[in-house]
């Protein structure tokens, strides 16, 4: 039995996967312990898990901050003087604002067998190798690391379709990909924002971490480990053909199915119930919970879309956020929630539109739910609609450009082509085998 320490952000996506990650392992006969910088204690004692607070991340650490900095008797011009004059000083400051050190203290006491690691959060990754655990990233990406016959995740390329599936044009679209990343890094230099990474860089030199080939980047996070083993959390059978590297494992889409005991709403129940005595087809739409919704628009068509469809069932979720007013007329088929309990619905879903965030289409495949992707075009959605389309098992939209009655035909393909059924479900099976998969020797 080993003793694990498993740490994320606290996002919602990773920390639901988490939890089933750490269910699996428990059950292996491991002893776990979940850390987090975000205020996630009762939800996971919920789970039965012990539980650590770890300091806040402050993900848009600048050297503006400093007090001296801030001094309004310092022109724009002298303050780059004072900065790049203390330049030690100012990075020392950094290190003790980004808390590295209370890191480094709470896993030395903690002093897991194993750590567990979210990619993103390098105030733990670091403090982890300096003291020699045993650690492996976390990721519920899908492979993003460049390759000449792999597109970026964040981008809407299949391969061999077109000049931009080519190999030329992928290297184009990475080329792009990393002029935008050194344009950003210099300009946050320039402006002295953003300086989360030159200070987590220095706390490298200054550990003498050589070993780690550390890569910037902006997605998914601010650096690739290239000798750190990775724990993906996707299915394999996703990614498009790609050369895997030692260091990447994938342990399958993780979907806690009883994470919560969530007591389905009544309005919910009722258009189950009518889904279930009339055997109309349920339409699940759920928006983003990562960014703000701009799809005022693209609903309404999609309202359009179903409005004169006596055998469709609508029902939209907003991920949490208000229900605009301009959306509050309605066709009697169509409804409207703030908030919907996301994995019981899924379970009586015949089509799911959704943003091509990974937890939903894992979540999908775990129901067998054929999907309508249209991008929130956001992080990696462009990406993983690219991979649904290509594994066909959905189909992708454009919201800016589809018309009501492409939705339509969309969504009429999605319910009855029965070669997006099949092939979903050949993913099923494959995600139920991962499902069953030992984890342990992973560790």
């Amino acid at each position: 039995m080993k003793h694990i320490a498993i740490i994320t952000s606290g996002l919602v996506g990773i920390t639901n996967a988490s939890f089933q990650l750490a269910h699996r392992l428990q059950t292996e006969g491991h002893r776990i312990t979940y850390l987090c910088p975000k205020p996630i204690e009762a939800l996971v004692k919920a789970q039965g898990l012990s539980y650590v607070q770890l300091p806040e991340i402050n993900f848009k650490f600048s050297f503006l901050n400093t007090e001296a900095l801030r001094q309004k008797k310092y022109s724009t011009f002298f303050k780059y003087i004072y900065h790049y004059t203390h330049l030690k000083q100012q990075y020392n400051a950094g290190i003790t604002a980004l808390q590295l050190l209370d890191y480094e203290r709470i896993l030395n006491t903690l002093n897991p067998d194993v750590a567990l690691i979210d990619l993103e959060i390098h105030e733990a990754i670091l403090p982890a190798l300096k003291l020699n655990i045993n650690t492996k990233l976390l990721s519920c990406f899908l492979f993003n690391q460049r390759q000449s016959n792999l597109p970026p995740l964040r981008s809407t390329i299949i391969p061999k379709q077109g000049f931009s599936g080519s190999r030329l044009g992928i290297e184009f679209e990475w080329l792009q990909l990393k002029l935008k990343i050194i344009g950003r890094m210099v300009m946050d230099n320039l402006r002295l924002e953003h300086s989360r990474r030159s200070v987590l860089k220095q706390y490298l030199k200054q550990e003498r971490l050589t070993t780690v080939q550390c890569i910037s980047r902006n997605f998914p996070s601010a650096f690739i480990y290239k000798n750190i083993d990775s724990l993906y959390m996707v299915m394999e059978a996703l990614e498009f053909p790609y050369k895997k590297p030692s260091t990447v494992q994938y342990i399958g889409a993780m979907v806690a199915e009883n994470r919560t005991k969530i007591e389905m709403p009544d309005a919910i129940n009722a258009i189950i119930n009518l889904k279930n005595s009339t055997k109309k087809k349920l339409i699940y739409c759920s928006l983003t919970t990562m960014a703000p919704t701009e799809d005022v628009t693209f609903l309404t068509k999609l309202i359009k879309a179903v409005a004169n469809e006596n055998n469709w069932l609508l029902l939209i979720s907003f991920g949490g956020k208000t229900i605009p007013d301009t959306l509050t007329a309605v066709p009697k088929n169509v409804f409207l929630h703030r908030w919907v309990p996301q994995l019981p619905v899924l379970a009586h879903t015949d089509c799911s539109i959704n943003h091509g965030g990974i937890h939903t289409i894992n979540e999908c495949i775990h129901f067998k739910v054929p999907m309508l992707v249209y991008s929130g075009q956001h992080y990696d959605q462009d990406g993983n609609a690219a991979r649904l389309a290509y594994h066909k098992i959905g189909l992708r939209g454009d919201k800016t450009i589809d018309s009501i009655e492409s939705i339509n035909t969309k969504i009429h393909t999605v319910l009855h082509d029965t070669s997006l059924k099949k092939y979903m479900a050949r993913l099923h099976k494959t995600y139920v085998n991962n499902s069953t998969t030992p984890l342990t020797p992973y560790l």
